[in-house]
């Protein structure tokens, strides 16, 4: 059976916060019930396990500012590379919380272990490296140095 696409919205925005607010490894199913104020048996529909549940967060996720900025700045260059690789060394090195998101560290956690949050991750992994690479291409005076994503 197919859950509404609200209700399904509902579920992982709860999945989201009681994982980040407790971990995948100690919040179960009822927890997210509870936050979502839906019967477990909704939960079960959008994912049989805790796993199909951060996976399907993950997949949603925003991506954090750092790796926000440096995709902008592969896409159209604002400002000098180098100045852009040093705000993002900065910015990492003040709020790691700016690079990864909890959820994200979550995922990587169980990804050896979960072959679909695998490719989630090498994914959105290969998104900012290819994003990095760009901008790595611009300071060295590399033409093309673009990308369309994070």
């Amino acid at each position: 059976m197919a859950v509404d696409p609200e209700k399904r919205e509902l579920i992982l925005g709860a999945a989201a916060e009681v994982y980040a607010e407790r971990s995948i490894a100690s919040a179960g199913k009822r927890e997210i019930a509870k936050a979502a104020g839906v019967p477990v048996r909704a939960v079960s529909e959008v994912g049989e396990h805790r796993v199909d549940l951060l996976r399907q967060v993950i997949e949603q996720l925003p991506f954090p500012p750092v790796a926000e900025h440096i995709a902008a700045q592969a896409a159209h260059p604002t400002e000098p590379a180098l100045q852009a690789l040093m705000r993002a060394a900065r910015e990492v090195l003040g709020d790691p919380g700016a690079a990864w998101d909890p959820l994200e560290l979550q995922a990587i956690v169980t990804a050896p272990y979960d072959e679909a949050t695998r490719a989630v991750l090498v994914d959105r992994l290969s998104l900012r490296w290819d994003a990095a690479q760009a901008v790595v291409r611009q300071l060295r005076g590399g033409a093309g140095a673009s990308s369309d994503d994070v």
